[in-house]
């Protein structure tokens, strides 16, 4: 049962784990697709860009443990030296968004990059991770589905899966919902491939779609969690993230969609490349 795969078997003294694997798996192609996007553009290029997807994801795993430090801070306040242990699990993937773009912003600063048409490429990674997380959380117990009551939910929309302390119910099938819909965004995002968006809108909608899809499903979720207004905080640090990619969607959309309906309402939508 995929629930109950937390590792997949051993290399010599190393264990892999399944969550593990599946992230390292989605890295790996993410950089991979960063590369033949920039390849148009020559090989130094694509070199850098795989630079920056290096930058963004140690950013992100920083980002991710920093947030799930900070939302569990009533147990790491009195085990702090826990907060660095990263392979023992604990990420937020708020946090991984925030930790990725503010190092990849740094990194392109740094180098003279422009830093949308990289997070524009990085796009379908993106949710190619967001549906690989949900994966391995299912292998590994974490994010499960709240216990259904009998008659809640058709009997073959429910999973009989173990919670983080082993204990095996019918449940919502969190994790499998959060898989399917990270994966139903990319043909949404790859049909509307070619309309005249300016560069980063994408990435921007991508994430939001994430987050709306985290946030509905944190109302199905069966593990605690801190509470903020009366909310779970992973509920309300994703409509959060789903507020702010919204907003800088619609600050890159709009300058474009006043140009395409000014003067004679002929003016073509240019798409932008900003530099940082």
């Amino acid at each position: 049962m995929i629930s109950v795969l937390p590792t997949l078997g051993h290399v010599g003294p190393f264990v892999l784990y399944t969550f593990t694997v599946l992230i390292d798996l989605g890295i790996v192609a993410g950089l991979g697709w960063l590369y033949l996007s920039a390849k148009t553009d020559g090989v130094a290029q694509a070199g850098r860009w795989v630079d920056a997807g290096l930058a963004a994801t140690l950013g992100g795993l920083i980002g991710a443990r920093l947030g799930y430090v900070f939302a569990n801070w009533a147990y790491f306040g009195t085990h702090f030296g826990e907060a660095i242990r990263i392979w023992e699990g604990g990420l937020a993937w708020p946090g991984a968004i925030a930790g990725g773009a503010i190092v990849l912003w740094g990194y392109c600063r740094l180098r003279g990059e422009s830093f949308w048409p990289i997070a524009d490429a990085l796009t379908f990674p993106i949710l190619i991770l967001a549906a690989l997380s949900w994966i391995g959380c299912a292998t590994n117990a974490c994010a499960p589905g709240r216990e259904a009551a009998p008659g809640m939910l058709p009997s073959w929309f429910t999973v009989d899966w173990p919670d983080a302390f082993g204990i095996k119910a019918l449940r919502w099938p969190t994790q499998i919902i959060g898989a399917v819909w990270s994966l139903l965004l990319i043909p949404g995002l790859w049909l509307v491939r070619d309309r005249e968006w300016p560069i980063g809108a994408r990435p921007l909608l991508a994430i939001a779609g994430i987050a709306l899809g985290a946030f509905a499903l944190a109302f199905t979720r069966g593990d605690q969690a801190p509470q903020l207004i009366g909310l779970r905080l992973d509920a309300v640090a994703s409509g959060m993230v789903m507020v702010v990619s919204l907003f800088l969607f619609w600050r890159r959309w709009m300058p474009a969609a006043r140009r395409k309906v000014g003067g004679n309402g002929n003016t073509p939508l240019q798409v932008q490349s900003d530099h940082p």
